[in-house]
Order: C-alpha cells, then sequence, then structure tokens
C-alpha cells in the first residue's frame, strides 16, 4: 500500500532486534501456576523491563531495542538473573514454556488491570483461556523494501519456525 492509503512503514535506522519473553510463576511445592506477579514486580522495582500480563501467574520480560542478538542475550540474561533471584526470595519458579501441563485455566487470577478486565468482558471464557506464554522477536529493519525481502527470505524457513514454537507440553483443556 502507497502512503497516500494510509499505510506508512516506519522503519528502523539500523537492524535492530528486540525480545519479549512471557514466563509462568510455579509454585516449587506444587509445580502448579501461582499468583506471585505483584510480589515479583515489587521486588525487581525498575531494575529490569518487567510487566504484568493477563494472568497473575504471568510475567513478561522485554529486552530494549538491541542492535545485535548477541547483545538481546545480554539483556536477557541480565533481566532473568534478576527475576530469577527476586522468585527465589518469593519461594516462586520461574518457567517458560507454552502453557502449563496441568493448571487449569479457569483458576487464574486476572491481573487488576483496566485494559485486562475489558478484554475479559469483551471475550469471556475465550479471554479467559488466554492461558500461554510465548516468545515474540521484532526485528527492525530500515524500509518496507528490504522488509519484503526479509520476510520473502524466511518464507522456507517457516515450517521449522512452526516446529520450534509448538513447545506447548499439551494441546490445551
Amino acid at each position: 500500500m502507497s502512503k497516500e492509503q494510509g499505510l506508512v512503514f516506519r522503519g528502523s535506522p539500523a537492524s535492530t532486534v528486540g525480545i519479549e519473553v512471557e514466563f509462568q510463576l510455579v509454585s516449587p511445592a506444587t509445580l502448579a501456576l501461582t499468583d506471585g506477579s505483584d510480589l515479583m514486580m515489587e521486588g525487581i522495582g525498575d531494575k529490569i523491563r518487567l510487566k504484568h500480563e493477563l494472568m497473575r501467574s504471568n510475567l513478561e520480560i522485554n529486552t530494549d531495542v538491541c542492535d545485535s542478538i548477541a547483545a538481546a542475550e545480554q539483556d536477557l540474561y541480565h533481566s532473568f538473573t534478576l527475576a530469577t533471584e527476586e522468585a527465589r526470595r518469593n519461594d516462586i519458579l520461574l518457567c517458560c514454556a507454552g502453557t502449563h501441563p496441568f493448571s487449569d485455566w479457569r483458576d487464574q487470577t486476572i491481573t487488576d488491570n483496566p485494559r485486562y478486565m475489558s478484554l475479559i468482558k469483551e471475550l469471556g471464557m475465550v479471554g479467559r483461556r488466554f492461558n500461554i506464554f510465548g516468545l515474540h522477536v521484532h526485528v527492525g529493519v530500515s524500509d518496507g523494501e528490504k522488509c519484503i525481502y526479509v520476510m520473502n527470505r524466511l518464507l522456507s524457513y517457516l515450517p521449522h519456525l512452526l516446529a520450534v514454537s509448538a513447545n506447548s507440553p499439551v494441546g490445551g483443556h
């Protein structure tokens, strides 16, 4: 689409990468999901880019906008080190997986946030079942043509990326 049609590509001056990791908060005693996001957020403060997610048994770490995969890896390592230390202080384990193998979505507490409450009100049971944990990789490129080129080059890898992304221990329940 052209600029006249309303879509403007906002390029990145240089190639960049940013990563978001949504992770589970798990009880060490039962290995079930546990509502620990408020404790974690309080303890971490603004030391790392940590944010609430839909469920209180879920948090998200975000890297800064990085100029390389190595920089993103270093950022994640630092953030997860601090998050793991805070989790240990609160008797919580961190777990990265697509979904939890046995904790029921009906037992999860929604984070007290107007956006999340509105989402649940609008979507009902479908929204409550969003008890999933993802990994998002954002790649910045300079312009729309380069973006199309990169996307076309990635097409042959989509089956592999899909296979790697299927890390859920169960098909849903």
